[in-house]
């Protein structure tokens, strides 16, 4: 039943092939009761639709185009607002359908956003497209996929645990969009699997156990949702691991001693949880760490002296944490150090003398603690080097640190011109460097505007502004609505 026109209905005629090579993926007996699901929209598309190879049954890559029509008009047309109820797609006409069909995926060669080999889709790059649906259970059926980008959309709804058959795929980007549910057990099948991205969405529920066993998995990164429980003891056997980030949870119970073993892990960002129990010192044997961010936690007990001998860290960020002792002097060995972050805990003595020989840090907080000492002979000949040193003025003696309670960015002394625009330096993946006015580029080319008169290093979470000074990852980037009085621009690789 394809509706009526002058009290006649019409009927369209199914081709006997549809129904063979389509009976497992469609449910016939609603199939003519519902004309506004994306499955009836796309066979009513291929049958009134442009005449191509891509839409005749007998074509042997028919059931992948039928799985991406299907996935397309699922994730571009939401079924139902919100707020109303009503049906969208009831206000989108066949013939639209037919037509975006027939230009955007039937026609050979694929949409430049769509990647094929040998007749095979094995692509998907359908991010920042404002695609305000959900992700059919369809695309599944895209078997020789090897990358999936649905990143900087709205998408609504959970992600189908069919994805867990996708046993080519490489790299799975869903950051950004509305998504919520739990993050499926099946996706720990996915032996193959390189880099996973869920951030900034609203997952609930625990991280499964069994990703312990996606052997290939290079970027674990679930930042920015609500999970709760502890981290899996199982993410120590992912061998490959370069990147966990975790933060900005509610994960709790202790740090998982098995992750020492991950001999290629670079980062660990476990900031903003309830995470704790002590650092393990396991930790101390992860020679490849860079970055190893903390902060906001339960954590408790000492900063282990086996960090000392971790040579490639630039960033530790302990910070507002439980953390009691003294500070390592073992830390003053990190000669990459260009980030130490110990303030508001509970550590007590001196600040260590070798600090002093750390050339490249450039931010050093230790206020809020009950730390003591006279380190004015120790860094303030270096202050041209030091963009921050907070301490606790009426504990330690440094005329010219910052004292506790003063903000980290001052306003740029009066000039008559905004700063010139430098050439921002190359960083690694995954950070931001500062450079003076410009723009925030993230992913896919889409920049935000960032104003305001200082020149100096910033850092600020989603739609908000910290007033930290530190490093910009390029999720933060990219949520940026306003950061007054500084000015970054971020490299987001």
């Amino acid at each position: 039943n394809n509706g009526t026109h002058d009290g006649i209905m019409k009927f369209q005629v199914l081709p006997k092939c549809y129904f063979e090579k389509l009976s497992g993926h469609i449910n016939f007996s609603t199939f003519y009761v519902d004309n506004t699901t994306p499955q009836r929209r796309v066979i009513t598309g291929f049958l009134t639709g442009a005449n191509t190879s891509n839409s005749n049954c007998g074509n042997p890559f028919f059931i992948e185009r039928y799985a991406l029509a299907v996935t397309y008009l699922s994730v571009k047309y939401p079924r139902f607002d919100n707020a109303s109820s009503v049906e969208l797609t009831d206000e989108i006409s066949d013939e639209i359908i037919s037509d975006e069909i027939s230009q955007m995926i039937l026609n050979e060669p694929l949409c430049q956003f769509v990647a094929c080999s040998s007749g095979h889709i094995t692509a998907l790059d359908w991010a920042n497209r404002t695609f305000l649906g959900t992700i059919a259970t369809e695309l599944a059926l895209l078997t020789e996929l090897r990358r999936l980008d649905f990143a900087y959309n709205q998408l609504r709804g959970t992600v189908p645990t069919e994805l867990g058959i996708l046993s080519n795929l490489e790299e799975l980007y869903l950051y950004f969009n509305q998504i919520n549910g739990t993050i499926p057990s099946e996706l720990g099948s996915l032996s193959n699997l390189e880099k996973l991205d869920l951030t900034f969405n609203k997952i609930q529920g625990t991280i499964p156990t069994n990703f312990g066993m996606l052997p290939s998995l290079i970027s674990l990164l679930l930042e920015s949702n609500q999970l709760s429980g502890a981290i899996p003891a199982e993410v120590g056997n992912m061998s490959k691991l370069e990147r966990l980030w975790l933060l900005g949870n509610k994960l709790n119970g202790p740090i998982p001693t098995e992750l020492g073993t991950l001999s290629n892990l670079e980062t660990i960002w476990f900031d903003n949880n309830q995470l704790n129990g002590a650092i393990p010192t396991q930790l101390g044997n992860l020679s490849n760490l860079q970055g190893l961010w903390l902060s906001d936690n339960q954590l408790n007990g000492y900063i282990p002296t086996n960090f000392g001998t971790l040579s490639n860290l630039k960033y530790i960020r302990l910070d507002h944490n439980k953390l009691k002792g003294r500070i390592p002097k073992d830390l003053g060995n990190l000669y990459n150090l260009q980030e130490l972050l110990l303030n508001d805990n509970k550590l007590s003595g001196n600040v260590p003398t070798n600090f002093g020989t750390l050339s490249k840090l450039q931010n050093l907080q230790l206020d809020e603690n009950n730390l003591t000492g006279n380190i004015d002979n120790i860094f303030c000949d270096q202050v041209e080097q030091k963009s921050t040193i907070r301490v606790d003025s009426e504990k330690v003696v440094c005329s010219c640190c910052v004292a506790s309670g003063t903000p980290t960015i001052s306003p740029s002394p009066t000039t008559t011109s905004s700063p010139t625009r430098e050439a921002c330096p190359k960083v690694p993946e995954g950070r931001c460097a500062v450079c003076g006015e410009g723009k925030c580029v993230r992913n896919h080319g889409a920049e935000v505007e960032i104003p305001g008169t200082f020149v100096g290093k910033v850092s600020c979470g989603v739609g908000e502004n910290f007033g930290l000074e530190g490093i910009l990852t390029p999720k933060q980037c990219a949520g940026l609505t306003s950061l007054p009085n500084a000015m970054a621009i971020c490299d987001c690789g």
